[in-house]
């Protein structure tokens, strides 16, 4: 019963914010709205349901607990959450994808309270061009470099020192990346209610655009390949983040991994020497 009474609270908070941020008279309006009539009915009836199941509940004369009325109550709770949420807007791509002719951009909770001239103020807030840009697409500057280092490390050019400077110049873009304060994923509206779900890239994801591709072909290589722990290291002892420093050691015993059996033992014992300091490091 905790739970659905604590739940039911939430729809009065949102009216009186509303009306505290912007006017008493926007509540006209708002109770208006069949789907806002909706959810309060819900509401309204889940704890109806709450309060008529109270009686029941005991301790004298012999305790006793309404186990399939708790049981509908709890399954009520996620149902007025639920409709607490109606007409939220996932983004479907995130900056920098590519968004076919006739691919949605955006899915809405419920279509039919979008109409045209919304959707065209919605689909107005992106830019949309013919080809990536650096601008807001951090994973594009570094697909660039990760492509120049491939090149350089392909059996046709055979330039080592290329892809070493690019590795290093990927150090410095993750240790910026990985202590930035994320963007917001959630928009909220009014507060605690989620309206918009935006994409962004994680670290995890950077992670894998700028290590995995290099250290998948450098397993020959032993000087790109030392470059790459060098690369974890760096990133490493640059965060206090616990469980990434974990993480990134994880991702250097890849690079070990896949150079052995295919390195010289005088070059493996130096990656494992490097692989054991960044180990150290990262407990």
């Amino acid at each position: 019963m905790t739970v659905v009474s604590i739940v039911f609270a939430i729809l009065p908070m949102t009216l009186t914010l509303a009306s505290m941020q912007f006017s008493p008279r926007i509540l006209i309006s708002f109770v208006r709205d069949q789907g806002t009539q909706w959810t309060l009915g819900i509401f309204l009836g889940t704890f109806t349901y709450c309060l008529a199941a109270l009686p029941a509940a005991r301790s004298m004369p012999q305790p006793f607990a309404p186990l399939l009325t708790v049981l509908g109550a709890m399954l009520l709770a996620p149902v007025s959450v639920g409709w607490l949420m109606y007409l939220r807007v996932r983004v479907t791509r995130r900056v920098g994808h590519f968004v076919p002719a006739g691919i949605p951009l955006l899915m809405v909770s419920r279509r039919t309270r979008l109409d045209r001239h919304h959707a065209v103020d919605l689909t107005g807030a992106f830019d949309i061009g013919p080809m990536r840009t650096l601008q807001q697409d951090v994973e594009f500057g570094v697909i660039q470099i990760v492509d120049i280092a491939l090149r350089a490390i392909s059996p046709a050019v055979n330039d080592p020192s290329t892809a070493i400077r690019c590795i290093d110049q990927l150090t410095r873009i993750l240790i910026r990346w990985v202590d930035r304060i994320p963007p917001e994923s959630l928009l909220f509206s009014p507060p605690h209610v989620v309206r918009v779900v935006l994409p962004w890239i994680d670290r995890d994801g950077l992670l894998n655009t700028a290590i995995e591709q290099i250290r998948a072909y450098a397993t020959t290589d032993a000087a790109v390949s030392l470059r790459l722990l060098r690369l974890l290291h760096d990133v490493a002892i640059s965060t206090d983040d616990q469980a990434l420093r974990r993480r990134l050691a994880e991702r250097g015993a890849r690079v070990v991994a896949g150079c052995r059996g295919r390195l010289p033992q005088d070059d493996l014992a130096r990656l494992e020497q490097r692989q054991a300091e960044l180990d150290a490091d990262s407990g």
